[in-house]
């Protein structure tokens, strides 16, 4: 496997069934753990021996009969499947994207674009976002640092970003990006910080910051997509099985066509993006974030992604964001003094970096 390229969990319906029946009621939640960990009283060790959360063992712990013992067991574990998912088959539960059993048919391109683009409209103000974060990036002489943080996001889309990785109180890593610049911190041991400018050097082709700022809030989904097709802004249209892929064509000096960015829509639930891909001018992948377990804003506004798993494969980082309570935050304004680069603060740093700066040639 190549440096940074990581296999992220697949986004599958089996998965949003089981958090959605726990978030439908309290019970189903231990209905559910049961199925893991085996009835109680089984100990945690029978459990450890079995290598399937301890159904196998329970005979063990229950009954001098096995065979009826596993019986009951089974009879038990099913009749707990069947009462957790019971909300979400009765409506407990709205689809989010990626889920229903119905393969929907394929939209036109403008109206695919317009359920994406509608949704977004329905984030009318700044949002914070508050969770977790871990992942990891690639230093240029190739040591590889990992992270685990708390994590606290604001944006304001599409460029407005702050996104605060702590542990402990302390800031580890800092990102951040407004209308003019973006800006990466790493703190731990090498204190160092890159900044750029938004209409610099082509940001699709830089390899000399490990993490992408740039590119975060698109990747949480939140920025609507661009609609015109003329003037090589793209979209064009591809389906693929379960996904309706929209295409963004770039054009090169020559007017060869290529592919920069791609939003795959899922064919299920509410349409909306499952993945987002950044590509640089020779094809390669410089980005791929995937998005899961959507929910809806305060309960009936937008779906907001709470799951975002982030890879810079070319620069071997990736950022997998948890979202515990995404809050809408109407006072949040571009003037929010977190999205004043630090360096124009005052702030200093053991190694500040300008990436738009051409690397020196010995």
């Amino acid at each position: 496997m190549s440096r940074g390229a990581v296999s992220a969990p697949g986004y599958t319906c089996e998965n949003e069934l089981r958090s959605c029946a726990r978030r439908s009621a309290g019970w189903t939640s231990w209905g559910i753990d049961v199925l893991r960990q085996g009835p109680a009283g089984v100990s945690a060790d029978s459990r450890a021996s079995t290598g399937n959360g301890g159904l196998a063992k329970v005979s063990t712990c229950h009954s001098v009969d096995g065979r009826r013992s596993l019986r009951t067991s089974r009879r038990f574990g099913a009749r707990a499947l069947g009462l957790a998912l019971l909300p979400v088959l009765v409506g407990g539960c709205p689809p989010g994207p990626g889920t229903g059993p119905t393969l929907l048919p394929v939209l036109p391109m403008g109206e695919a674009i317009g359920v994406v683009n509608d949704n977004a409209a329905g984030v009318t103000g700044g949002l914070q976002g508050l969770g977790s974060a871990r992942g990891y990036v690639t230093l240029e002489n190739g040591d590889r640092r990992n992270f685990d943080c708390d994590a606290n996001l604001l944006v304001i889309a599409p460029r407005h970003l702050r996104l605060d990785l702590q542990s402990l109180g302390q800031t580890q890593v800092l990102f951040g990006s407004n209308d003019a610049l973006y800006w990466l911190h790493v703190k731990p041991e090498i204190d160092t910080y890159w900044w750029g400018r938004y209409g610099g050097r082509s940001i699709a082709d830089l390899a000399d910051i490990p993490l992408r700022p740039d590119m975060i809030v698109e990747a949480t989904g939140l920025a609507g997509l661009p609609v015109d097709s003329i003037d090589g802004d793209g979209p064009v249209q591809r389906i693929d099985g379960e996904h309706q892929q929209l295409l963004y064509i770039a054009y090169d000096q020559g007017g060869h066509g290529l592919i920069c960015k791609e939003y795959w829509l899922s064919r299920r639930g509410c349409r909306l993006i499952d993945q987002i891909v950044f590509r640089d001018r020779l094809g390669r992948v410089v980005m791929r974030s995937r998005l899961a377990g959507y929910k809806r804003l305060k309960g009936d506004g937008p779906w907001l992604a709470h799951h975002i798993d982030v890879v810079w494969p070319e620069g071997g980082a990736q950022l997998q964001l948890k979202v515990r309570q995404w809050k809408a935050q109407a006072k949040l304004t571009p003037k929010h003094r977190g999205f004043v680069a630090p360096h124009e603060r005052g702030k200093t740093f053991a190694t500040m970096i300008d990436i738009d700066q051409e690397p020196q040639q010995d």
